[in-house]
C-alpha cells in the first residue's frame, strides 16, 4: 500500500475540527420546553454537558472525510498479476540452405512463414512487430509496425538462401531484437542454449521448430581431371538412413558426356568415373531425380583447355627451373615449356614471343610479354606493382587453403604489401613470429593476371615431400591463373572479387539484376547467396560466374533437424513474466464517498419525518 500524494494527508487534521464541532455543539445542547408566547425571543435554557456523545451523523462525516483524504492522497495497493501482453514482439527467421529442404507440405520455411502469419492475425491491433533474418548475416527485414499488410508482405519475400548460418549471425539478430518484449524464433536447427539465455535479451523467447528429416542426396565433390589425359570423377553422398537409387548427368558446355542411374547404400558415398574430356571448358554435374534439398544436386567446375599453351620458366638457378616446368607440365600436360636463365641476352630473345604464362624467379617481369605472370621472390627494384618492404631469412608457411596444424619451415621470403586488387591465398610469418604475412596471392590489374610466391624456391623446396603444403598453394595459385577471363567457378558465401575496371551489372540465376561498382583498384566484390549461374556485364565484356553449394551440417537433414514430434508445443525459453503493480482506488473510494454521503442523508431525512427533532 502507499500514497501517490503523501502531502494531501494533511487533509486529515479535517477531522480535528470536525470533533471540535461536535465537542462544541454538545457541550450545551438544546432541551425543549412549553411556551405560550409564540414569537417572542427567549433565552434557550442550556446543560453542560459532561459527557461526549456521538450520534450516527457523526461517524458518517468522520468516514466521508477519511475516505476523501485517502482520495486526495491518491492510495493504492500491490498487486501481483501476470505481466501485460507484450506490444513489442520480434519475428527471427532462418534463411539457411536447410530452410528450403521439402517433404509433403512444403519447404521448411514455408512452414515458418505460415506460423507467423497466424501470430500476425491473432495479434492484438496495437501490437507492434518486428521482423529479422539471419544466415551469413543478420538483416532487419522490417523495422518495427503494426501495419499487417507491410508485415505480411514481408515475410511472404523471404526466401532461404545457399549458406550455411552461422552463430555470430544468430547471436546478432537476438541482439538486434533483445528490446522486444517478446521473441519468436523460427528455424529448423536447435539453437546453442548460452545463446538464447543471455542476459541482454528483454523478453521472452519461443523457439519455433520446423520440417521434419528427410533422405537427402548431395553432389560433394566434381574433378574435371585433363581433357584427353585423365579421368574425372564425380563424388555422390547420401545422407538417408535407407537406400536410395538416382540419376547423374554430366555436360561439358551443354553437352552430355556422361548419364547413369545410380544406386548409394544408407549413409555411403559413390565416386563416379567419367573421361577422359574430349576439350577443356564448362563441366556441369546434377541429380535429375529430386529430393529434399535441391541446392546440393548442382556443381559445376572448369575444365582446363586443351588448346596448346605456351609458358615461360625465368630463373638463374637450373632446380628451380627443372622443378617448375615439372609442376607446369603436371597441371597442364598440353603446355609448352619454355625454361631459360635470367641473363640480358636470353631475355632479349625471348621478348619477341607472347606467351601465356610466365613464371619468374627473381626476373624483372617488365621484359616479359605475357597474358599471366607467376612472380616467385620477387626482386625489391621491380615487383610489378607489388611493394616490397623486406625480406626474412626464414619464413614459416602457416594457412594455405585452411589452417595448418604444423607450420611449414620455408626458405627465405620477402615481405610484399599486397595492392587492393590482389588476393592472399596462403600466409604465413617469420620464423619465431607471429606477424602475419602473404606467402601466396594472386589478383587482376588491368595488365592481365598476376600471381605472387613470395618464398625462394631454391633447393627443390617444392618437391619435398616434407613441404607438400607448399606446392598444393603453388598449384591451386597456378590454376587460378590459367582460368578463362570469362568464366570462374566458385563458392557461395563467399565474396567474390571481379577484376571489372567499370560499372557491371550483375544478373543473379532468378534474374534479378544489382548494379556493381568497382574500388579504386577496378575491383568489384558480391557474395552469391544462391547456386547457379551469374552473369557480370559490363559494356560488351561478360563474365560468367558459377556458384557451387555444399555443406554436410545443412544437407544432412536428418543430423541437423532437431525436430519436435508434430504434437509437442512449442517451448518457451523462459519463464512466464509477472509484475507487481499500483493500483489506484479511487473508484473504491469514491464508491464509498457516495454511500456515505447516501446513508447520511436518509438518516437526516428520517429523522425529520418524525416532526418532532427540532435541532435537525
Amino acid at each position: 500500500m502507499g500514497f501517490f500524494v503523501p502531502s494531501a494527508l494533511a487533509l486529515g487534521l479535517s477531522l480535528v475540527v470536525l470533533v471540535a464541532i461536535y465537542l462544541r455543539h454538545r457541550s450545551r445542547p438544546l432541551l425543549e420546553v412549553s411556551s405560550l408566547t409564540l414569537f417572542e425571543p427567549t433565552a434557550a435554557p442550556a446543560v453542560r454537558s459532561r459527557v461526549l456523545r456521538l450520534d450516527p451523523l457523526f461517524w458518517f462525516d468522520a468516514a466521508c472525510l477519511t475516505a476523501l483524504t485517502l482520495l486526495a492522497a491518491g492510495l493504492y495497493v500491490h498487486e501481483t498479476r501476470p505481466a501485460p501482453r507484450p506490444q513489442r514482439h520480434a519475428l527471427i527467421f532462418d534463411l539457411g540452405a536447410s530452410m528450403g529442404a521439402t517433404d509433403g507440405r512444403g519447404d521448411r520455411l514455408a512452414e515458418a512463414q505460415q506460423q507467423a502469419l497466424a501470430l500476425l492475425d491473432h495479434a492484438a491491433p496495437a501490437q507492434e512487430f518486428s521482423i529479422i533474418t539471419y544466415a551469413l548475416e543478420a538483416t532487419r527485414v522490417a523495422a518495427r509496425s503494426n501495419r499487417r499488410s507491410d508485415l505480411r508482405e514481408a515475410i511472404l519475400a523471404l526466401r532461404p538462401e545457399a549458406v550455411t548460418p552461422g552463430q555470430t549471425a544468430l547471436g546478432a539478430a537476438l541482439s538486434d531484437a533483445a528490446s522486444a518484449d517478446e521473441i519468436d524464433l523460427f528455424t529448423d536447427h536447435r539453437p546453442p542454449p548460452r545463446l538464447l539465455d543471455a542476459g541482454h535479451l528483454h523478453g521472452v523467447v519461443h523457439l519455433h521448430l520446423v520440417g521434419s528429416p528427410g533422405a537427402n542426396l548431395a553432389i560433394v565433390a566434381l574433378d574435371p581431371g585433363v581433357p584427353r589425359n585423365l579421368e574425372g570423377y564425380c563424388l555422390v553422398r547420401s545422407f538417408a538412413d535407407v537406400p536410395r537409387t538416382t540419376e547423374l548427368a554430366i555436360d561439358l558446355d551443354r553437352r552430355p558426356v556422361f548419364h547413369s542411374p545410380l544406386m548409394l547404400e544408407p549413409r555411403a558415398q559413390m565416386t563416379v568415373r567419367f573421361g577422359p574430356l574430349p576439350q577443356g571448358g564448362v563441366l556441369h554435374a546434377r541429380l535429375l531425380q529430386p529430393d529434399d534439398l535441391a541446392v546440393d544436386n548442382d556443381r559445376y567446375a572448369l575444365a582446363p583447355s586443351v588448346a596448346p599453351a605456351t609458358a615461360l620458366v625465368v630463373s638463374n638457378d637450373r632446380g628451380v627451373r627443372d622443378d617448375l616446368a615439372r609442376v607446369l607440365l603436371a597441371i597442364n600436360p598440353n603446355f609448352r615449356v619454355t625454361a631459360i636463365d635470367a641473363s640480358a641476352a636470353a631475355l632479349r630473345q625471348q621478348s619477341r614471343y607472347r606467351f601465356d604464362l610466365a613464371v619468374l624467379h627473381e626476373v624483372d617481369p617488365s621484359a616479359i610479354n605475357a597474358a599471366a605472370r607467376m612472380l616467385i621472390y620477387p626482386q625489391p627494384r621491380s615487383a610489378a606493382g607489388l611493394e616490397v618492404t623486406g625480406s626474412v631469412p626464414m619464413a614459416e608457411l602457416r594457412r594455405g587453403n585452411t589452417s595448418l596444424g604444423n607450420p611449414v619451415l620455408l626458405g627465405p621470403a620477402r615481405i610484399v604489401q599486397l595492392p587492393a586488387w590482389m588476393e592472399p591465398l596462403a600466409t604465413g610469418a617469420p620464423a619465431g613470429s607471429d606477424t602475419s604475412i602473404p606467402l601466396i596471392a594472386t589478383g587482376t590489374p588491368q595488365s592481365g593476371p598476376v600471381g605472387l610466391i613470395a618464398f625462394d624456391l631454391r633447393n627443390h623446396l617444392l618437391l619435398n615431400p616434407d613441404k607438400m603444403a607448399a606446392l598444393l598453394a603453388t598449384i591451386d595459385a597456378v590454376r587460378q591463373l590459367l582460368q578463362p577471363t570469362d568464366a570462374r567457378v566458385v563458392q557461395t558465401g563467399k565474396p567474390v572479387p571481379l577484376a571489372l575496371f567499370a560499372p557491371a551489372t550483375l544478373i543473379a540465376p532468378d534474374g534479378s539484376r544489382t548494379a556493381l561498382r568497382p574500388d579504386s583498384a577496378g575491383i568489384a566484390y558480391f557474395n552469391p547467396l544462391e547456386t547457379g549461374r551469374y552473369l557480370a556485364v559490363s559494356g560488351h565484356r561478360m563474365i560468367a560466374i558459377y556458384a557451387n553449394y555444399f555443406d554436410a551440417t545443412e544437407s544432412d537433414l536428418e543430423a541437423s533437424s532437431q525436430v519436435l514430434p508434430a504434437h509437442a508445443p512449442t517451448p518457451e525459453l523462459a519463464a512466464v513474466r509477472t509484475t507487481i503493480a499500483a493500483v489506484p482506488q479511487d473508484r473504491l473510494l469514491a464508491l464509498v464517498v457516495a454511500l456515505l454521503l447516501l446513508a447520511e442523508s436518509w438518516v437526516i431525512v428520517r429523522t425529520a419525518t418524525r416532526g418532532r427533532s427540532l435541532h435537525v
